[in-house]
This record gives structure tokens, C-alpha cells and sequence, in this order.
């Protein structure tokens, strides 16, 4: 289906009848196909709903007769909750929802959740992105030195650097303080699905490529304890077994897991999984 958001035309793919639905929200670049390893089996059990956001490519192309402005740029993760709440309206999506945000999309779904707390039945969160992920990144980072490794001298811009718009026009340094600013995700049934820690200098270097073995260590270590920092208070930990970034890609049956556990603890009766840091 396309949707008019403000004079753009957005892809967006429903399946299913009847509520809650599952709502798909994607890392920064990607569009709705990078769900695909995990959408039909989701799709076989529930409602399910996922989409193009503007910014990546044709399917977010103005429409010719510019009947509203676009959405204006750059946006942070606020604007895309707004935008999303919007488009699971024009959609028809039985409510209420659980939000599925990979990367960027866990901040954009942490905001969901506080501007629509009556909406939301439940949040899976995949290696989602961290408010304070740039902060404690960089505190993790050696002191510098004039012959580090030029990977490494790029790894510290980039925590420095006082813009970052993404391809798509998301200004990410302004959505990590936008998200910092709202409270954590309460009420509902979460479940955090973080990547696989490394426990080898392969792995590392997959991961980290071309920062120093002890340094990509150091991160990675920060990464994970982001993670389990976004499971506080209540949250559910799974971790997958062999993945990297893009878990739902490379372990997408974690992710199917994650999903049935939340939509299994917002049915009527459900219990809530119970607070947890596994493997």
C-alpha cells in the first residue's frame, strides 16, 4: 500500500486482522525488506505492519502534486514516532502496538512509547541504539595519541562530532538526546535482543574493523552493557548466539522469540516475562 504522509508517498506493507499489531521500525538506511528473514513467520501468527520511512530512496519520492509539505529534514526519532503514529492511522493498524526497533528504530520506539503510552502493549528492542551509546563510547576510548591507528582516530570523531545527519536526513546526535530526555520503558512487556559478544579477535575485528584488539574489546564491552542497561527496570535479555549488528538478519530466530514472548505477556491474562539477563 502507499500512504500520503504530508505529500510523501510511503511504502507500507499490512498483513492480518485484529490487534495488537507488530510494528516493524527499522535502523537508520534500512527499509521495510530488511525484515524479511523474520516477516512471514511473524506474520503467521499476528497482525503485522512495516514501512519505507521518507528519505530511502523512490518510495519516498514527493507526490506530484505536492498537496502538503514534506516532512522537513533533518528529523530526529521524535519526528518518526509522530510520523509512524500517524501512518498506522492512515493504515487502519488495530492497536494497540508492539513496537519492534532495530538500531536507530529503538529510539524512535522508546519515543512511541512515552508520547503513546495507551497505544503500546509491548516493546522488543534489537541491538537498539542507547541514548548515552556516544558518551560512554568515547570514555571508553584510550587517550589520543599522534600514531594511533587512523580507524581509531575516526571512531573518536565520529563520538565527537557535533552534527551527524544520516543519509536519510535523521539528525542521530539530536535523537540520542531526544530519547535520553524521555523516561525508560515501563508498563508494558520488554525484551531486549542484543548481538553476540565477541570472544575472539576475529569476531572483534568483524564487528570493530581496524581499531586495536584491546580497544575494539573495550567497546564492545560498553555495547553489551548498553544493552543490558535498556532491559532496567523489568526487561527480558536474549542474546543471540552468532550475529552481529543485524540480528534479526543473522538470528532471526531470537528476534521470533523476542516477538511471540511479548505478544504471548500482552494477551489477555499473559504473564509478563520475568527479568532476565540469558544467552
Amino acid at each position: 500500500m502507499l500512504l500520503n504522509l504530508h505529500g510523501f508517498q510511503i511504502a507500507a506493507e499490512m498483513i492480518g486482522i485484529g490487534g495488537p499489531t507488530v510494528v516493524f521500525e527499522a535502523g537508520a538506511g534500512m527499509g521495510k525488506a530488511t525484515w524479511d528473514p523474520i516477516w512471514a513467520e511473524v506474520a503467521s501468527s499476528a497482525t503485522v505492519f512495516r514501512y519505507d520511512r521518507p528519505g530511502l530512496g523512490a518510495d519516498g519520492a514527493p507526490l506530484p502534486d505536492g498537496s502538503a509539505p514534506a516532512p522537513t529534514s533533518p528529523r530526529t526519532a521524535g519526528d518518526v514516532a509522530c510520523h509512524l503514529h500517524t501512518l498506522l492511522s492512515l493504515a487502519g493498524a488495530p492497536g494497540p502496538y508492539i513496537l519492534v526497533g532495530h538500531s536507530f528504530g529503538g529510539l524512535v520506539a522508546r519515543l512511541f512509547a512515552h508520547r503513546y503510552p495507551r497505544d503500546v502493549a509491548g516493546v522488543v528492542l534489537v541491538d537498539s541504539s542507547h541514548p548515552e551509546q556516544r558518551s560512554r563510547s568515547l570514555a571508553a576510548l584510550p587517550p589520543f595519541a599522534a600514531h594511533e591507528a587512523p580507524a581509531l582516530t575516526a571512531t573518536r570523531q565520529r563520538y565527537l562530532a557535533p552534527t551527524d545527519i544520516l543519509p536519510e536526513g535523521i539528525d542521530f546526535g539530536a535523537s540520542l538526546a531526544e530519547a535520553g530526555r524521555a523516561p525508560r520503558i515501563t508498563g508494558v512487556p520488554l525484551v531486549v535482543v542484543s548481538r553476540t559478544v565477541p570472544v575472539g579477535e576475529a569476531d572483534l575485528g568483524l564487528l570493530r574493523p581496524g581499531l586495536p584488539v584491546d580497544v575494539a574489546r573495550d567497546l564492545e564491552q560498553t555495547w553489551q552493557a548498553l544493552q543490558r542497561d535498556l532491559c532496567t527496570p523489568g526487561g527480558h535479555h536474549l542474546i543471540a548466539q552468532r550475529s552481529g549488528h543485524a540480528v534479526h538478519r543473522d538470528d532471526p530466530a531470537v528476534v521470533v522469540q523476542a516477538i511471540r514472548v511479548v505478544l504471548s505477556a500482552s494477551a489477555p491474562g499473559g504473564t509478563r516475562p520475568a527479568s532476565s539477563h540469558r544467552s
